[in-house]
């Protein structure tokens, strides 16, 4: 029965992580009419930079999420001004196109820039686990 539990406390949060993808997906397509295509390759720049800030500046979770919020919402407004909004009223294809490339040219961008090797954020996100009942719980998985 642990088992059981503990796998399906795990599925929970594998979906709600699913679910908040889809729901961002949701948003912007709706507030911009555009299906951006480079949404997780914006997260993944996002994400490495967290990394050089957190292994530059020794950052725990919380300040290093406080000083990534105001870089994303830039990098995001200027990804919208100067790569969305010039493709408005141009075919929904031709905008779809676009995001293919902006992703496709900021997976080349980290490959350059970080390598193509995985990080590891070490001890800003290490794995600590907490009991819920007798199940085993990533505190990640509580942040989420």
């Amino acid at each position: 029965m642990e088992f059981f539990t503990q796998i399906l406390a795990n599925g929970l949060f594998i979906g709600a992580a699913y679910g908040l993808v889809g729901i961002s997906l949701a948003l912007i397509f709706k507030a911009t009419g555009v299906l951006n295509l480079a949404q997780g390759e914006m997260m993944m720049v996002t994400s490495y930079i967290a990394y050089s800030l957190g292994v530059s500046f020794d950052l725990s979770l919380i300040p290093l999420v406080l000083a990534l919020i105001p870089i994303a919402a830039v990098f995001g407004w200027a990804v919208e001004r100067l790569i969305i909004r010039p493709m408005i009223n141009e075919p929904m294809f031709s905008i779809v196109m676009v995001t293919l490339g902006l992703a496709f040219v900021l997976r080349g961008g980290v490959i350059l820039i970080w390598g193509a090797a995985a990080l590891d954020f070490g001890q800003v996100l290490a794995p600590r686990f907490t009991n819920i009942g007798f199940m085993a719980v990533q505190m990640v998985q509580i942040y989420l």
